[in-house]
């Protein structure tokens, strides 16, 4: 796996704590967009103009690329963690889901926190980004030389 590769899925693995409020901040700036003042003071108006702003929000938050793949990435990560056990998952979790990180790897392994050896935790981890990267239909260049 490339590095890139690597680096990208492990950043959406950091922002998946927070994804459910990115989804939410996302659906109020579709919902009350920021709006200049009008400075046509007394300027003409439009007299039949059908206004619906309810309706068209409503299209927008559904039609949101940006959402849609928040969504399908939280999807995928959840996804992934029912999949694997348990010392996967609380490596995982330990990794990058938390804000501050309490244990390393080796700490994890030394602690009896995961009941595999060391490179077994980091090959364990390898291949759980690799499961995400593939399902999220992330490719690396060198899969295709």
């Amino acid at each position: 796996m490339e590095r890139t590769t690597k680096k990208m899925v492990e950043k959406y693995l950091r922002e998946y704590p927070l994804i459910d409020g990115l989804i939410a901040r996302e659906e109020l700036n579709i919902m009350y967009p920021y709006q200049e003042p009008d400075e046509n003071v007394g300027g003409g108006r439009a007299q039949y103009k059908k206004s619906a702003p309810t309706e068209y929000a409503a299209i927008s938050v559904a039609d949101s690329e940006t959402i849609r793949a928040f969504q399908h990435r939280r999807d995928v990560i959840d996804q992934c963690l029912d999949e694997c056990g348990e010392d996967i998952e609380t490596l995982i979790c330990e990794l990058y889901f938390r804000k501050r990180q309490r244990y390393s790897v080796v700490s994890l392994v030394a602690n009896g926190m995961v009941l595999v050896s060391k490179s077994k935790a980091y090959y364990l981890i390898d291949k759980f980004i690799a499961k995400v990267a593939s399902r999220l239909n992330l490719y690396d260049v060198s899969d295709f030389n």
